[in-house]
């Protein structure tokens, strides 16, 4: 059995906006939230360019030398420098929380990947051109 559902907007720029949700038989409760997200999410390619770039940060970039052990190390400093957002949890307390990449879509990846390789470069002095010139060279698709 499908019913219709009917979503409130609750930021002013979403005034007007219009969603049909069609919902079956186990609907939240009332006072649930649900999120709702329009874009892509990123690509299992973005990803894998992601993690090349972090063993390249480690390895050529010099993050080895700077302290950091593994490229998962690089990527959990990243996320919680760039990654942290304040939610209301299910019982409406305002908390951290650290979002994972996965969370991101498309646009929101491309943005954190620029983040990451601003940061690099400006604390850590790693000019990425390098690596960015041997992508573009090699792997992009053209």
């Amino acid at each position: 059995m499908e019913r219709q559902g009917r979503v409130l907007a609750v930021e002013p720029q979403e005034v007007g906006t219009r969603v049909t949700i069609l919902m079956s038989d186990k609907t939240p409760k009332v006072g649930d939230s649900a999120r709702i997200r329009w874009g892509r999410q990123r690509s299992k390619d973005s990803n894998s360019l992601y993690w090349v770039y972090l063993s390249w940060l480690h390895e050529e970039g010099g993050l080895k030398d700077q302290g950091y052990v593994t490229p998962e190390e690089i990527h959990e400093s990243c996320k919680g420098h760039f990654l942290m957002v304040r939610e209301k949890d299910k019982h409406g307390v305002m908390v951290i929380r650290e979002k994972s990449t996965t969370e991101l879509d498309q646009v929101e990846f491309t943005e954190y990947m620029e983040k990451v390789d601003l940061l690099m470069n400006s604390f850590f002095g790693i000019d990425s051109s390098v690596f960015w010139k041997e992508y573009q060279d090699f792997y992009s698709k053209h």
